[in-house]
């Protein structure tokens, strides 16, 4: 993210935390002491990245009180200009429903021309026109790294997540379950689901227990969500393959091989050579996964 798309808007809410101004007799200079509060105009448009759909204005950058020095000289009784000063200011970036953003610091100098009417009276109102010149540096955006958001589905028994994959519309779906490397250690089975979540809104849309004969997750089955050309998600487990109907966490079984006979009260797919242990990538209407020693391939049914 461009630090020049930040466009700032310093109000001048003035605090009268001010020194009396400081002049001297006979002497065009002036100085002043004063408190100023920025108020940032946060305006960005929507955009998608993660796989997730944010809305417009969704990047928020911090407002803060800054000192202010203002150094004034008259050109003439009526005709004077003032340079604002202050120190190097650092504001923080935020990007709702992801967290920090990042940081950066800038430093807005202005220069000002006012224009005071003689006027015999209490009242002295006096007309500005100004430029400001605001520069931006040590600027250290990037995508939230810092833990914003956990949850657990809102359900009990959670097991892993194990794979995850853009659902469209900035949804995502989840698959979670316990692969078979953590039951052969003797941790309790648990059978695979599949959650569709909304992460803008931090919401659960669905969860369902996947059919109890696909098996469990995979010895490897980290990653098994594979996203097809078209946009339709695929997902394994030791056994199966299986389609996700879109928007929804209903699946359609595309192919399976028979599973062997459970040992011990777990799955012990790494002892079949007919379990899937790695599913690799979708390359045009095929895709790949690996059986024991064998690289495989099947083609996807047409969903068009």
């Amino acid at each position: 993210m461009k630090t020049n798309r930040f466009f700032m808007l310093l109000s001048a809410f003035v605090f009268s935390l001010i020194m009396p101004v400081l002049s001297f007799a006979e002497s065009p200079w002036s100085a002043r002491l004063r408190a100023t509060y920025l108020e940032t105009f946060d305006k960005s448009g929507a955009f998608s990245a993660l796989g997730i759909n944010f809305p417009s204005n969704a990047v928020s950058v911090s407002d803060k009180l800054i000192p202010e020095i203002d150094v004034g000289y008259a050109l003439t009784e009526t005709l004077s200009a003032e340079l604002v000063l202050t120190i190097p200011q650092k504001h923080s970036v935020n990007l709702a429903g992801a967290g920090r953003l990042g940081s950066f610091k800038h430093l807005p100098p202005t220069l000002y021309l006012q224009y005071k009417p003689a006027l015999e009276s209490a009242f002295k109102p006096y007309f500005g026109l100004g430029v400001n010149f605001t520069l931006i540096f040590d600027d250290n955006l990037s995508v939230a790294d810092e833990l914003a958001w956990w949850w657990n589905f809102g359900v009990e028994d959670m097991a892993d997540v194990t794979s995850l994959a853009p659902a469209g519309d900035g949804l995502v779906y989840a698959l979670v379950g316990r692969g078979d490397h953590l039951l052969t250690a003797g941790a309790p089975p648990i059978r695979p689901r599949l959650a569709l979540i909304d992460p803008a809104k931090r919401e659960l849309v669905s969860i369902d227990w996947l059919p109890e004969e696909f098996g469990a997750i995979s010895w490897h089955g980290h990653h098994s969500l594979r996203v097809a050309p078209n946009g339709d998600v695929y997902g394994a487990t030791a056994y199966t393959i299986f389609r996700i109907v879109p928007g929804t966490t209903d699946v359609e079984r595309v192919w399976q091989v028979d599973e062997p006979e459970p040992r011990l009260g777990v799955w012990m797919t790494s002892l079949s050579p007919d379990s899937i242990d790695i599913v690799g990538p979708i390359v045009g209407d095929q895709m790949f996964f690996s059986t024991g020693w064998r690289l495989r391939a099947i083609t996807l049914p047409s969903t068009d």
